[in-house]
């Protein structure tokens, strides 16, 4: 049986679409499997410009959130890191925006001490992804806390100040 040359190229063509149709429902599952958020920006702060810096994640219920977050002071070259202990994600709406409020413990100061909260131990970090695009309508605001917000519970997320540079990204995964 003779094959020519157009018949052999669709046929590996197909092949090759039934291949790659059958990979990428898995590899979309593979990608949305938590909930994440991330960002960087730089807003004011009564003690001068702030960049924050954070990366978020947990299971679509919640649980077992992990990531960091950063505060860099451009002023005073003091530095906050923390770890999250939670991270809520709201799924956007015809009229709002994904939220996340992100929570956890302050696990290092550099260059001083906390000026937002010298006895703070915790924080709570709550953004909003309003689309595509640097500053697309996100908003965040932030506070220090006496006390770390336990282990996968994070108070529900509202929307905060509206970035002017920066980007925030919030995914949620449906469970």
């Amino acid at each position: 049986m003779r094959i020519d040359g157009t018949r052999l190229v669709l046929a590996l063509a197909l092949g090759l679409v039934s291949v790659l149709g059958s990979l990428l429902p898995n590899a979309a599952l593979a990608a949305s499997k938590n909930d994440t958020t991330r960002g960087k920006y730089t807003s004011p702060t009564g003690f001068g410009l702030v960049s924050v810096d954070f990366s978020a994640q947990s299971s679509p219920v919640g649980t077992e959130s992990k990531g960091r977050i950063q505060w860099r002071l451009a002023e005073s070259g003091t530095v906050v890191t923390g770890e999250v202990t939670c991270l809520r994600v709201v799924a956007a709406t015809d009229s709002s925006p994904s939220l996340a409020m992100i929570g956890g413990r302050v696990t290092k100061i550099q260059g001083g001490t906390n000026p937002f909260c010298p006895t703070c131990q915790g924080f709570l970090l709550s953004v909003s992804d309003g689309g595509q695009g640097a500053s697309a309508g996100d908003t965040e605001f932030y506070e220090f806390v006496p006390t770390v917000p336990p282990q996968d519970t994070c108070p529900e997320p509202t929307p905060g100040v509206p970035l002017t540079n920066g980007e925030i990204i919030i995914d949620n995964a449906l469970p």
